[in-house]
């Protein structure tokens, strides 16, 4: 299954949204299903719910909610951290274009990363 992403209100560039849709991956947004403003917990919930890997440059609550549920043992559908909100459109999209190819099958649960270590490409 190539790469779902739900992507949240703090990394939804349309122009990404767009483009990574044009690049045929399956794309979400917090305003298209209707989470606007629901808590951070509710919005990992909701993408594992519907199996997609949650993209956002929310790095602090979101690295701090993965290790909480992990010590819980909950799992969840993935999570791709953008900590520099310098980082170009382009960047973005080759950095989550990489990810997709390399795990065609679909994340490893509980998969956690920064979209920047995987914008070059992987040898």
């Amino acid at each position: 299954m190539p790469l779902r992403l739900y992507i949240d209100n703090d990394s939804g560039d349309r122009a990404v949204v767009k483009a990574l849709r044009a690049a045929g991956l399956d794309v979400l947004t917090t305003h298209e299903a209707g989470g606007r403003g629901w808590p951070d917990a509710e919005q990992l919930r909701f993408a594992t719910q519907a199996g997609r890997a949650l993209d956002t440059a929310n790095c602090g609550d979101f690295a701090r909610i993965h290790g909480e549920w992990v010590s819980a043992g909950r799992h969840h559908a993935g999570l791709i951290l953008r900590a520099n909100q310098l980082l170009s459109e382009g960047q973005q999209i080759r950095g989550l274009a990489n990810i997709s190819g390399t795990f065609p099958g679909g994340l490893p649960e509980d998969f956690f990363t920064y979209v920047e270590v995987w914008v070059r490409p992987r040898a």
